[in-house]
């Protein structure tokens, strides 16, 4: 979305520019020329200020760039007359996007005010009041959508952190659990075999001894890990559906999640944790979407997700199939 959006921006400030160069070419036929090459040497330098703000950044060498567009505009403006203001709104957005606050405000103020000063000055004070205003709205125009857009960019990849740090949580959490559950029975394991290979030249009853809990042993531990194992799977797919309920939250969706109790799916296949993933990221990118149904259907082998939302039909992720 957020890519589509910038080029929608680069367009409008494309468009905006266009109109203002085709008033100036329609009223002062004579200086077309003059007035089309100047837009083609600062237009270029404007929209990159636009694509870098978009994306979060300042243009390198942005303020050297500023400070060679409102050259050319401003020493322009005593050539090609009043209709030349409006190159001032292009210049008043590149300020706001480029330049830090601090100076930015005083700067943006400054060519606000220059078309009214002028038409003062010079006993045009209807179009300069007009002029004043297009610097104003249109320079906010222009820079207000770049920085939403970069905002949207900055939430997504806060989302991708979050279910970034998920993921790290939960395998620190099963890595702590396997070690305290499994890593001391296996110390014993190999302790008592290595105390059964000592023993059984000098005493074979104690090591067959030693040998048949080492095998007693390695069965419980066996037993526990494939329990432990099973509990995972049906904690992690849990835990990735909550994640994925807290995820479309952070958008403005408002999601419910419907789980069944107790161990409603022991082993989920990777195809439906990866169509679970897939489903989420869809709507992620949807901008119409507003509520959304998270529900757990089934249980074992036949157990199904199903993404259940008001604006478009059920999106379903099953064990056996994936439909959507």
């Amino acid at each position: 979305m957020s890519g589509s959006a910038t080029s929608i921006v680069v367009t409008a400030s494309a468009f905006i520019v266009a109109v203002g160069l085709l008033r100036v070419v329609l009223q002062q036929p004579a200086s077309a020329v003059t007035a089309v090459l100047a837009t083609a040497a600062y237009l270029p330098l404007h929209l990159n200020h636009v694509r870098h703000a978009a994306h979060g950044r300042r243009a390198p060498h942005g303020a050297w760039s500023v400070a060679v567009m409102a050259t050319i505009i401003l020493a322009l403006l005593p050539v090609l007359g009043v209709q030349w203001f409006g190159a001032l709104y292009p210049l008043g957005a590149s300020v706001l996007l480029v330049m830090r606050p601090r100076q930015a405000v005083p700067v943006f103020a400054a060519l606000v005010a220059l078309p009214g000063v002028a038409g003062v000055l010079l006993g045009g004070l209807s179009w300069g009041i007009y002029f004043s205003a297009g610097v104003l709205l249109f320079g906010l125009m222009l820079a207000v959508p770049v920085w939403l857009v970069a905002t949207v960019r900055d939430l997504r990849a806060a989302q991708s952190a979050v279910a970034g740090q998920a993921v790290v949580r939960e395998r620190m959490r099963v890595e702590e659990t396997l070690w305290r559950t499994l890593g001391s029975a296996l110390e014993d394991i190999a302790a008592g075999g290595a105390l059964a290979a000592r023993e059984v030249t000098t005493a074979p009853d104690q090591a067959e001894h030693q040998l048949r809990g080492v095998i007693r042993t390695a069965r419980d531990t066996l037993a526990e890990g494939r329990r432990l194992a099973g509990g995972f799977r049906s904690t992690g797919l849990r835990s990735e559906l909550e994640s994925a309920a807290a995820l479309l939250r952070t958008t403005g969706i408002e999601v419910r999640l419907v789980l069944p109790p107790g161990e409603w799916l022991a082993a989920p296949p990777a195809a439906l944790q990866a169509e679970v993933h897939g489903q989420v990221g869809r709507l992620l990118r949807r901008d119409d979407l507003r509520h959304c149904t998270i529900r757990v259907v089934g249980r074992g082998g036949d157990a199904r997700v199903e993404f259940l939302t008001s604006d478009v039909p059920a999106q379903r992720s099953s064990a056996g199939e994936a439909t959507t």
